[in-house]
């Protein structure tokens, strides 16, 4: 048997089935929405390549929203983490267009009322992807954190190895990303939230402290060993998303690390709409912050905040 036999097969970018041996295990409950993933080397038409295999068990709102869509609504995001530069996709692929629309079957009034009464339906489900390939990925090596995101669900990240593949010939433009200088401000504030270990915190808009989010890191993020870093420490990004009109937006700071270590501070804050542009119709947006392989839960932006 050779190496590449015992390598699984991505016959196409994103294809749906349990793969024995890399799919995760997904537990199915009613009440507990998750999301997992497994990444592994892998073989294709187009030759080596890295498969990502992942699974979902969700319930409310996400099956009622979304209905038979799933997982297409699923973003798939990889960061470089020497160039800071995101690449991103949902879990659906077609030859005429890597972007599907995306139709919300329940208004925001209808999620904000709460679950119906006695409903438990929930859907458990495995999907998997040619990682490269549908992200776009650049044809050189590289090093990428990588999370899968749906709305305010976010997996942890993971650093994978991505091998070149002259194959790989076109890599996406990176859409999306805020260009500026000085959107994330270093330094202290009353709105910032307390420290939590192994996540960033983060808080806001708030009205009261002029619409800025406010983040903060664990207490130890500076003496915490961090690895596939750039040249000035883990990049600082900050991703944004449009729940109904299914638009993303990014920022990476690759002097954040180093400039706050020297500023011995763990709290910075930023105007989300530097990052993203304001929607014409109010709708919800969702935020990420992440720093290398740590990460804030999704913030959710009130569609009421949105223009």
């Amino acid at each position: 048997m050779t190496e590449s036999d015992k390598k699984p097969v991505a016959p196409q970018p994103v294809w749906s089935n349990q793969v024995p041996s890399f799919s995760p295990e997904i537990t199915p409950n009613p009440t507990s929405p998750h999301m997992a993933f497994n990444c592994a080397e892998a073989t294709s038409d187009l030759g080596d390549t890295l498969g990502l295999f992942a699974g979902f068990n969700l319930g409310w709102p996400y099956t009622e929203l979304y209905g038979g869509q799933l997982p297409a609504p699923i973003n798939v995001v990889a960061i470089n983490t020497q160039t800071g530069a995101v690449y991103f996709n949902p879990a659906y692929y077609s030859e005429r267009s890597l972007q599907r629309s995306v139709e919300l079957f329940l208004s925001p009034t209808e999620v904000a009322a709460g679950e119906p009464e006695f409903n438990r339906s929930f859907v458990n489900a495995w999907f998997n992807m040619d990682l490269p390939r549908l992200l776009q990925l650049p044809p050189g090596d590289g090093t990428y954190n990588v999370c899968l995101w749906l709305d305010d669900l976010v997996t942890p990240m993971q650093t994978v190895q991505v091998s070149a593949n002259s194959a790989r010939t076109e890599a996406a433009t990176t859409q999306g990303q805020a260009q500026g200088s000085n959107i994330i401000s270093i330094r202290k504030s009353s709105y910032s939230p307390a420290a939590e270990e192994g996540v960033i915190r983060t808080d806001g808009p708030l009205q009261e402290g002029r619409n800025r989010i406010y983040a903060t890191l664990p207490d130890d993020v500076f003496s915490t060993t961090q690895t596939s870093t750039g040249t000035l420490g883990p990049i600082l990004s900050v991703l944004g998303f449009t729940q109904t009109t299914r638009r993303f937006f990014w920022y990476s700071d690759t002097g954040f690390y180093d400039q706050a270590q020297k500023a011995k501070l763990t709290t910075f804050d930023f105007d989300p709409f530097q990052i993203i542009d304001h929607p014409t119709e109010p709708e919800s947006i969702f935020v990420v912050t992440i720093l290398g392989s740590l990460r804030s839960e999704a913030l959710w932006i009130p569609s009421e905040l949105s223009m």
